[in-house]
């Protein structure tokens, strides 16, 4: 993971990434799966790991509204998905939990 949307002091959904020779590789994000419990353990978590550069080797597609939040990459995730796309995004991902 290597950045979050936020709404308050909650996660809205989360960037996910995979390491590949070093570089961290943004693959999708996902906001399915965050109850509201898991959403506000999730921002406490995270924002101690607040960073000012995205840690991705090419910048997430955004919209103009969008702020991510960028952290680093140090807490990891279980994410259930259907398959990669051709582009090597996951296919609806849904977050399983926090390892």
């Amino acid at each position: 993971m290597g950045g979050f949307l936020g709404e308050g002091k909650r996660v809205r959904s989360v960037f996910l990434g995979r390491l590949v020779e070093g570089y961290l590789i943004y693959i999708g994000r996902a906001s399915s799966g965050l109850d509201e419990e898991k959403s506000v353990l999730l921002y406490d978590v995270l924002s101690r790991l607040v960073i000012e550069e995205c840690p991705f080797s090419v910048l997430p597609p955004l919209s103009k509204k969008e702020k991510p939040v960028w952290v680093l990459p140090r807490i990891a995730v279980e994410v259930e998905f259907l398959e990669y796309t051709s582009e090597g995004f996951l296919r609806h991902p849904v977050l399983r939990g926090i390892l």
